[in-house]
């Protein structure tokens, strides 16, 4: 089983008007144990950020979440795709529902969000360890 850190960095920023703002932000560090096949960590750990379509879902939902429907449509990803995708992104923890929306139709719909800011990877030749660092966006 990969072990997973949750670090949090703290930092203060000075805004206009002289008042400062803190802020916190969380960060998982994943550390894989030295019996982890390299490749099936790699497809488990960065599959869904080695497609195009997450690629494009995830930048597309940084800002303002959308749902699937306004995902496929926006991105020109056929449904099915999108829903598959989507699920993969959900269950990485790199896609989130922020809530759910009323459509056109007047069915509900889940509204998704990218929760990641950045996702750093690092392999170490000498002692063959990867590292995946994933810094969550601040709400």
């Amino acid at each position: 089983m990969n072990k997973t850190k949750n670090v949090f960095e703290h930092w203060t920023e000075k805004k206009n008007g002289g008042e400062n703002k803190e802020f916190t932000e969380e960060i998982s560090v994943l550390e894989p144990p030295q019996s982890v096949e390299l490749g099936s960590l790699i497809k488990k750990t960065l599959g869904p950020l080695a497609d195009d379509y997450s690629i494009r879902i995830l930048s597309a939902t940084q800002g303002k979440g959308k749902t699937i429907r306004e995902l496929s449509r926006e991105l020109d990803i056929p449904i099915a795709t999108c829903y598959r995708r989507i699920t993969e992104l959900l269950e990485a923890s790199l896609l989130t529902t922020v809530g759910r929306k009323l459509t056109q139709e007047g069915k509900r719909a889940s509204v998704l969000k990218s929760n990641i800011a950045n996702i750093e990877v690092s392999f170490s030749a000498e002692d063959g360890k990867l590292k995946v660092v994933i810094k969550h966006s601040r709400t």
